[in-house]
């Protein structure tokens, strides 16, 4: 389940790189980023740790 601030900011992200006409640009990042986290479990616990909650 997606938090309320998450799809917040999500909405916001894709606002910006639509007006900016970079919505593959940010998708491109974003993906690469998802791939960064799944490769190091360092940043997995870093993203999960509750202490950096929404």
């Amino acid at each position: 389940m997606i938090s309320g601030v998450a799809e917040r900011y999500a909405g916001s992200l894709h606002e910006l790189a639509s007006q900016a006409n970079s919505v593959a640009k940010v998708e491109s990042e974003l993906s690469r980023f998802e791939t960064l986290i799944e490769g190091s479990a360092d940043m997995r616990r870093l993203i999960e740790s509750p202490v950096f909650s929404a």
